[in-house]
């Protein structure tokens, strides 16, 4: 994997946390004791890691606005989850709410570690181009907050 593929991959990580930040905000409202907490950790979680990605991107040099397919697929993805949460909170009994919360949560919590595993592979593979700045990038965040 060369530097570009690496940037865009660290961009597109950073796209996923900050959707799941979204996904956990609108999920918390719905959840009680255990899972109200669960969440709440999610949350804090990925807004811990999303911060420390964001710094060290802009120590990279890499503009973390910039926009792809793949960061808009994730956002579209996310925004219909959303959307169906907010449906539920309007048509559906709180113990129903709940279960879509929980469903929600937990999908967002797998498929966060599963993005976040990908990249850490990918940084520890030593084929093609310089894996320099990913490596950097990636053991940078690994330490910080």
């Amino acid at each position: 994997m060369n530097d570009e593929e690496m940037n865009g991959l660290l961009l597109l990580v950073v796209e996923s946390l900050e959707c799941s930040i979204c996904i956990f905000e609108v999920a918390l409202p719905a959840l009680e004791d255990d899972a109200a907490d669960e969440c709440a950790r999610c949350l804090c979680e990925a807004k811990r890691k999303r911060a420390a990605y964001l710094d060290a991107i802009a120590e990279l040099g890499l503009d973390a606005t910039s926009d792809s397919a793949e960061r808009r697929v994730v956002r579209y993805r996310a925004q219909s989850l959303i959307d169906l949460m907010h449906l539920a909170e309007a048509e559906l009994p709180t113990t129903e709410r709940e279960l879509i919360a929980r469903k929600l949560v937990e999908e967002t919590k797998h498929k966060l570690a599963l993005s976040l595993a990908e990249l850490a592979r990918l940084v520890d593979e030593p084929a093609g181009g310089s894996r320099q700045t990913g490596t950097r990038f990636f053991r940078g965040c690994q330490g910080r907050r």
